[in-house]
């Protein structure tokens, strides 16, 4: 799900990465999608006041473990950013997202 203006018309470039770069070899992450037209979708739309709504985009975030991967969490970020910043304000936000590993 994103957020966004109601009048939104802007790509959203979308990334996947490690937060804690000193740990062990980890999960691999990845996201299905690298951009996102914001006016080009045709889903529908959950109001959440003001001018502002959420939709949901269609990416898919895929984890895969390799079998030694030692017990543990670790941590990631999914971020979305404006491919073009031309205007001022709002131009990317991140979600902080744990796998937790157990055997």
């Amino acid at each position: 799900m994103v957020e966004a203006p109601r009048d939104a018309d802007y790509t959203l470039k979308l990334s996947v990465f490690r937060d804690d770069m000193v740990l062990p070899e980890a999960a691999g992450v990845s996201i299905d999608k690298e951009s996102v037209a914001l006016s080009s979708l045709d889903t529908p739309v959950t109001d959440i006041g003001g001018s502002r709504i959420q939709r949901a985009i269609g990416a898919f975030l895929t984890v895969s473990t390799p079998a030694d991967l030692a017990e543990g969490s670790y941590n990631y970020v999914l971020e979305a950013s404006r491919e073009e910043v031309s205007t001022a304000g709002g131009v990317g936000a991140g979600k902080l997202f744990t796998v937790n590993i157990k055997r």
